[in-house]
């Protein structure tokens, strides 16, 4: 049996909660939107240590797939934003103020058409 949507999505989970030990960036939050897809808003930076030369802030929407010959998989889009070095506090600012038109935008876009 194959990984559903709700069983990537904790899996993704516990990889962030083991994550917030060594960076005090890493958070997230999950959503459920229009079409039933679930979408994980989560933010990273490189990790340990005080000065960071990156943070990326990501949205991924997890949905259940099925190909034309009926074979079941997940497919995942995503969307991510990063900020270097000393732009960093202009992003972390960015993200604050857009993040939720941001996810919602992102929550509207069609889901791209995959063939296998």
């Amino acid at each position: 049996m194959g990984v559903n949507v709700k069983d990537a999505i904790a899996s993704k989970i516990q990889e962030l909660n083991t994550r917030k030990t060594v960076d005090n960036f890493a958070h997230y939050e999950v959503y459920k939107n229009k079409d039933n897809a679930y979408m994980l808003d989560f933010m990273l930076s490189e990790g340990a240590g005080v000065a960071k030369a990156v943070v990326e802030w990501n949205i991924y929407r997890y949905v259940d797939y099925k190909d034309s010959k009926s074979n079941k998989g997940i497919l995942l889009f995503g969307l991510s934003k990063r900020g270097y070095d000393q732009g960093i506090l202009d992003f972390m600012r960015d993200i604050k103020e857009n993040r939720i038109k941001y996810a919602t935008d992102f929550s509207l876009l069609d889901l791209p058409h995959v063939t296998r």
